[in-house]
Formats: C-alpha cells, sequence, structure tokens
C-alpha cells in the first residue's frame, strides 16, 4: 500500500497492522510511526541511517533517538543504526521472520525514490518471504506512480475485454 501522507499512513498501519506483527520499519526517524506500531504489534525493529539523539534539535527530522528507551518506547522495540540497502546488515540486525514492513525513506532519497522504494521492496520481499504479509509506504510519488499504473491496466483492460476462455 502506498500512503501519499503521514495521516494516509497513519490509516493504513491503523488497518494493517496486527497484534502477533514483527515489524520491520525502514526510516524510522524520530520514532512517531514506531510508537504507534509498538502499540499495536509484537514487535518492532526501527532502522535509519543516523542513530544520534539531541534532544535540543528534537524537532529536526535529521536527529533520532539513540535508543528505544531514550525515544519512551516499550522494550518490545529495538532501533538499530544501517543502510536498509545493505542486505547482509540489514538481514543480520533483524533475523527474525517479519510480517509487516514500514518505509518511509523519501526524505534520504528525494527524486529517485519511485524507483529506489521498488527495488527495496523487492529486495524485502525476498529477504522475508513467506512470513512478509504487507508492505506500506509513505510517498507521494510511489502512490503517484501506483495510481497511474492501476489507471493504465484499468484502461487497457476495459479497452481488451475480459481474457478468452480457454478449455
Amino acid at each position: 500500500h502506498c500512503a501519499p501522507s503521514s495521516d494516509a499512513l497513519q490509516a493504513a498501519i491503523e488497518l494493517s497492522a496486527r497484534e502477533d506483527d514483527i515489524v520491520l520499519e525502514c526510516g524510522c526517524q524520530l520514532g512517531a510511526t514506531t510508537a504507534l506500531l509498538a502499540e499495536r504489534c509484537r514487535q518492532v525493529i526501527g532502522v535509519d541511517l543516523a542513530r544520534s539523539l539531541d534532544v535540543s534539535k528534537r524537532a529536526s527530522a535529521s536527529r533520532v533517538h539513540a535508543t528505544a528507551a531514550d525515544a519512551g518506547l516499550p522494550p518490545t522495540v529495538r532501533l538499530e543504526c544501517l543502510d536498509v540497502f545493505d542486505t547482509r546488515a540489514l538481514q543480520s540486525a533483524c533475523p527474525e521472520p517479519v510480517s509487516l514492513i514500514v518505509i518511509d525513506i523519501s526524505s534520504a532519497l528525494g527524486a529517485d525514490m519511485p524507483l529506489a522504494a521498488l527495488a527495496l521492496c523487492r529486495q524485502l520481499d525476498r529477504m522475508y518471504a513467506p512470513s512478509l504479509r504487507a508492505v506500506l509506504i509513505k510517498s507521494k510519488a510511489v502512490a503517484r506512480l501506483e495510481r497511474s499504473l492501476t489507471t493504465g491496466a484499468a484502461l487497457l483492460s476495459a479497452e481488451l475485454g475480459p481474457p478468452p476462455q480457454t478449455d
């Protein structure tokens, strides 16, 4: 599911997250989404590139908490500092059977977000299959791409009609 905003991501989490989920959150930043996930899921592993805690700059999206305890998060949350595109490091840090992945890395990728997000989804699907149940991505660009592909597929289907029946 692609969510174009934080509010849309929160709504998607409320609909998708399950009590028994083990969640990998890519781009946990200040931990607001992490806290929401922690309320609903069994375990959350938050991953981000930066891990320095500077309370005086707490409003800055480039600052994140050093530990889950620093962020006031429960012990079911673990924070890791690594690049989500480093498959070996990610699998080493998060060997659990992940069932839900939440991705919010658009600020780090800029214009390359749609392609990078799709590549990351494919990589994570390979790593965490068959336990992976859902992937939620917060990105206006990916949501736009999803809409255009869905609309294009619907138009093509309408033009071509239903597939022929084979006996």
